[in-house]
């Protein structure tokens, strides 16, 4: 992982850029990344990026791609659930120490915010750019709110009387094989794509805090209920 903390003025002195900076991550780095989530690092990781110093070394661009795996349970069946965190636009992200409408870079050409198509924008000081939290962040981001099994929604989780898991016995509609309960399939309610919000019912796989939220409008800042009661 010292890889990624990068000494810029070591960096300059190699040439004018752009670097190339790739670093594996171990699992166990990884797992301590997702210590107070439920998921399950199985694997290593690995980070692929290139840093190109502007501006004299007053702002680094860092553009590449993060490849990391890990596991979280499937939100109906509970068996797990892989999630990545490969994206097809890969990582763009601006250090700067001092902003401005054009830089150049260690060769004279001119690059701008625009240039970086819109990267996200971030402060650091001294020579040395640690891209650790960087890593941790992008794992961190791509931990899912819900996930489903391999199975996707194919799935049909588990009963909701005794717990078996429905997947394993024939198909559903029809008793539980282990509890004999007709209606053992939680039932999954998708809302139409053009459903207004505040028409949708909950479904029984939302959490309470999606439901309570479903239930509140705001407007002008203050909650629907409370603006009625005013004169």
């Amino acid at each position: 992982m010292a890889d990624l903390d990068l000494d810029l003025a070591a960096l300059a002195r190699t040439g004018p850029g752009p670097y190339t900076v790739k670093a594996d991550l171990p699992v166990a780095w990884i797992a301590s990344v997702l210590a107070h989530t439920d998921a399950e690092a199985g694997q290593p990781g690995h980070v692929d990026l290139e840093v190109t110093s502007i501006g004299g070394g007053s702002s680094v661009l860092v553009r590449g791609k993060l490849d990391v795996a890990f596991a979280v349970p499937c939100a109906r069946c509970l068996e797990p659930a892989t999630v990545t965190t490969r994206s097809p636009e890969g990582l763009c992200v601006h250090f700067v120490r001092g902003l401005g409408d054009a830089m150049e870079d260690e060769e004279g050409r001119e690059w701008s915010d625009a240039d970086a198509e819109g990267p996200d924008q971030r402060a650091f000081l001294g020579t040395r750019l640690d891209l650790r939290p960087l890593v941790e962040e992008q794992i961190l981001v791509a931990y899912p709110i819900r996930a489903l099994c391999v199975r996707g929604e194919s799935c049909r989780g588990l009963c909701m009387h005794c717990g078996a898991n429905l997947n394993e016995q024939a198909a559903i509609p029809g008793p539980c094989a282990a509890c004999g309960a007709d209606d053992a399939q939680v039932p999954v309610v998708a809302a139409p794509a053009d459903a207004d919000p505040d028409d949708v019912a909950p479904t029984l796989t939302d959490t309470p805090w999606q439901n309570a939220l479903r239930g509140l409008q705001i407007s002008d800042g203050e909650p629907k209920d409370r603006k009625k009661t005013r004169n």
